[in-house]
C-alpha cells in the first residue's frame, strides 16, 4: 500500500453486511458531532427574536428555555421552541439508533450516546 487512496480502499472495502474500520471509527464521531450541533441550536433565543424582535436573555428571567419564552414572549413562541427542542433531541436520538445499528452496533448505545452529546451541546452551545 504506497498511498493514501489504496489505504482508504482497504478500509473501506468490505463484504456486503460488514462495516469497515473507517466505518467503525468515523459513524461515532459523525453521531456525535450531529447530535452535539443538534443540541447547540437555541430555539429559545430564534423564534423570539424571529417573532417578537428580541432577545429572550434580556426578557423576564433571562433564561433561554421555554417557560421564560412562554411567559415573556407569548404563546407561539412558547409553543414552537417547546415542540423544537423536544424534535431536536428525538432527531439525535434517531440518528445515533441509525447509524450505530447500520455498522453493527446495539442502537440503544446509539441511542444514548447521542442523547450525550445532545445534552453536552444544550449545556455548552457552539452557536449564539
Amino acid at each position: 500500500m504506497s498511498s493514501p487512496g489504496e489505504m482508504f480502499l482497504f478500509l473501506t472495502a468490505m463484504p456486503p453486511g460488514q462495516s469497515s474500520l473507517f466505518e467503525k471509527v468515523a459513524m461515532p464521531l459523525a453521531v456525535a458531532a450531529a447530535s452535539y450541533l443538534l443540541g447547540s441550536l437555541c430555539f429559545a433565543i430564534i423564534f423570539t427574536r424571529i417573532i417578537e424582535g428580541k432577545d429572550i436573555r434580556e426578557l423576564g428571567s433571562k433564561n433561554a428555555g421555554t417557560a421564560n419564552v412562554l411567559r415573556s414572549a407569548g404563546p407561539v413562541p412558547g409553543a414552537l421552541t417547546g415542540v423544537f427542542d423536544f424534535a431536536k433531541g428525538v432527531l439525535a436520538v434517531y440518528i445515533g439508533y441509525w447509524l450505530f445499528e447500520r455498522d453493527g452496533f446495539d442502537r440503544y448505545s446509539g441511542g444514548c450516546f447521542a442523547s450525550l452529546f445532545a445534552l453536552t451541546g444544550l449545556f455548552y452551545p457552539v452557536f449564539f
